[in-house]
């Protein structure tokens, strides 16, 4: 399976985006992806320490389910890294596209020296 970087930060952001302790069991992907695509992506986030949770298969009718509990701090630092929409286009643009397979690590190294690169709050003027 080709990971799917813009599925695994659009589950991060999902994932954050929901009270604490609430476990998530469906995602709105809009009919992009189906159940088993999520399904794999979670078990590789969950595999990455990105989240904790479980994935598992209805053993009567073989369709995958999974439920989500919460981000673990590796999560939350991917997030951080990859929340900008610019710093992610530069990823995609410059670390998933010319290399095709990429760690979770090497991109996560990445987008955390592109936000380091932004420009920092102590550079906006105070106000008067």
């Amino acid at each position: 399976m080709k990971r799917d970087f813009d599925l695994i930060r659009k589950i991060l952001i999902d994932v954050a985006a929901e009270k604490p302790g609430t476990p998530i069991r469906g995602f709105n992907c809009e009919g992009k992806y189906d159940a088993s695509t999520i399904c794999k992506h979670i078990t590789v986030m969950i595999n990455a320490g990105l989240l904790t949770g479980a994935v598992s298969e209805n053993p009567d009718t073989g369709i995958p389910a999974f439920v989500v509990d919460e981000l673990t701090s590796s999560g939350h630092d991917f997030l951080d890294a990859a929340r900008d929409n610019t710093v992610w286009v530069k990823a995609k643009k410059y670390v998933i596209e010319p290399v095709g397979e990429v760690g979770i690590g090497v991109l996560l190294a990445y987008l955390k020296v592109q936000a380091m690169t932004k420009p920092a709050l102590s550079s906006i003027p105070e106000r008067s």
